[in-house]
């Protein structure tokens, strides 16, 4: 239900070491200075809250933001190293969430987390970990380039072949999900960077695995991609 126009985005958020609700400010400016409403909440305990927020109808489209590492028992595998972190609850929470979203013609818009989630509730699968991936620089600085394909949503907001991006991943889909396809890949290590379904339709549906929340302000292409999807879920809002 839009407000004066202005859709209302839900954003399930992360909880802190001393429990307080984390998300950076970036997710919340993008989709301000596109003329949406962000409002974020926590995760809690069981899949009956999060068809609570779901059947509230108060959201016109949803973002799943970065954070912990989903539990690999979900894509039917064990945990394999020691930087694998999880949190039961979020996974518990968010995947139920995404699960409902997928079942209506929502807006949907994953960010690093926020992508595999999307993949893991669909039925693909991550890699557990990707040494050395992370960089070290602030976050607006884009130390990574990936290779946008060519006649996918992401090419028509970025443009298709190199675009430069920042990465702060451990990992990264492995198998994309029945119903998706990849639509950005590292070209120097074959990381899979993007994905969007594999029928392209009216519906507005993209997960990138960096952080375009954290450049927006400094690129055209990022600032698209959030304008894009706040005016998805303007009118999706408006039906």
């Amino acid at each position: 239900m839009t407000r004066e126009g202005k859709p209302v985005i839900g954003i399930p958020c992360s909880k802190s070491g001393n429990g307080k609700i984390a998300l950076t400010a970036g997710y919340f400016r993008g989709i301000y200075r596109n003329g949406g409403i962000p409002v974020a909440f926590p995760y809690t305990g069981t899949e009956e809250e999060a068809d609570l927020f779901f059947e509230s109808g108060d959201f016109d489209g949803w973002l799943f933001s970065g954070g912990v590492d989903i539990d690999p028992a979900r894509y039917g595998e064990t945990v394999l190293n020691d930087s694998v972190t999880v949190e039961e609850e979020r996974d518990r929470f968010e995947l139920r969430l995404i699960s409902r979203v997928f079942e209506t013609e929502a807006p949907l818009f994953g960010i690093c987390r926020g992508v595999q989630t999307m993949n893991v509730a669909a039925g693909g699968t991550l890699f557990q970990d990707i040494p050395g991936h992370r960089q070290s620089e602030a976050g607006s600085v884009r130390t990574e380039r990936v290779n946008v394909l060519p006649g996918t949503v992401l090419a028509g907001l970025v443009g298709e072949g190199e675009y430069r991006v920042n990465t702060f991943h451990h990992q990264s889909v492995k198998d994309c999900a029945p119903g998706f396809r990849v639509s950005a890949v590292c070209p120097d290590d074959g990381i899979i960077e993007a994905i969007e379904p594999a029928e392209a339709g009216s519906r507005f549906v993209l997960g990138l695995q960096w952080h375009p929340e954290l450049f927006f302000h400094l690129d055209p292409g990022a600032d698209r991609i959030f304008r894009t999807f706040v005016e998805a879920c303007r009118e999706y809002g408006n039906r």
